[in-house]
C-alpha cells in the first residue's frame, strides 16, 4: 500500500502482572510521515511520531489494504488526522454515548463516560463508518476489576485525582483490551465477533508477554 493510504495499529505491554497494555492507531499524516494517534490518559490524546523503537508490535489494517479500499484507507487516515486535533478526550470505563462526529470533533453525552486506549481505537472506526467490533458482546472477565483499580491508582499518581474521584463509583461492565482492539482493527474483514477476536488475540498475547519475560 502506498504510504499516503497507510492505516495500522501498534500495541505493547506496560505492566505484565495485570496484563496492562497500551495501543493506538498508526496513520499517514498529510505531512507524509507515519504518526501514532493514541489516548495516553484523561484529556491526553496524542499525535506522536511513529513509535519505532519503543517496544510496540505493529500491524497494518488488512481490511483497508486491498487496492479496492484505497480511497477508504485515505479517508480513514484523513479522519484520524482530524480526530487528533482534539486533546481533551475523556478517559473512562464506559464508552456509551462517546465518540467523534463527522468532522472528527469529540463528543461525550455524560462526563462520567469516556474511552480507554482500546475503545478509542474502536470509537474512531465506529465514528468514521467502519465498526470493527460490537462491544455489546463483550463480557466482564477475570482481571477486569484489578485493571480498573490500577487505572484509578494511575490517575491519582499522575495528578488526575479529580478524574479518579469522578470514576471511583463507575463499574466495569466489560473491557476491550488493547490486544483485542489491535487484532480487530488489523483483521482481514470487519466487524469481528468477540469469539473471533479472542482467538486472534491469543497468539499476539503470547508474543507480547514472551517479549516482556525474555
Amino acid at each position: 500500500m502506498l504510504r499516503e493510504q497507510y492505516v495500522g495499529v501498534a500495541v505493547k505491554v506496560i505492566r505484565a502482572d495485570i496484563r496492562a497494555m497500551h495501543a493506538g492507531l498508526l496513520y499517514a499524516h498529510s505531512d507524509g510521515e507515519i504518526r501514532f494517534a493514541h489516548l495516553a490518559f484523561h484529556h491526553d490524546l496524542r499525535n506522536d511520531p511513529a513509535p519505532v523503537a519503543q517496544g510496540y508490535f505493529w500491524s497494518i489494517c488488512e481490511w483497508l489494504s486491498d487496492p479496492e479500499m484505497k480511497d477508504s484507507a485515505q479517508f480513514v487516515a484523513n479522519y484520524i488526522e482530524s480526530v487528533v486535533r482534539n486533546s481533551a478526550v475523556n478517559y473512562g470505563f464506559d464508552p456509551a454515548g462517546v465518540g467523534f462526529d463527522p468532522s472528527g470533533q469529540f463528543y461525550c453525552l455524560d462526563p462520567a463516560k469516556g474511552l480507554t486506549c482500546a475503545t478509542f481505537i474502536s470509537a474512531v472506526f465506529q465514528s468514521v463508518g467502519f465498526p470493527i467490533v460490537n462491544l455489546s458482546a463483550w463480557p466482564i472477565r477475570e482481571g477486569d476489576v484489578a485493571w480498573r483499580d490500577y487505572v484509578l491508582e494511575m490517575l491519582t499518581l499522575n495528578g488526575r485525582q479529580d478524574r479518579a474521584k469522578e470514576l471511583e463509583n463507575e463499574e466495569v461492565s466489560f473491557r476491550l483490551t488493547p490486544a483485542e482492539a489491535a487484532v480487530a482493527a488489523s483483521a482481514k474483514t470487519v466487524p469481528v465477533t468477540y469469539e473471533t477476536v479472542v482467538q486472534l488475540a491469543a497468539p499476539l498475547l503470547r508474543d507480547l508477554f514472551v517479549e516482556v519475560s525474555a
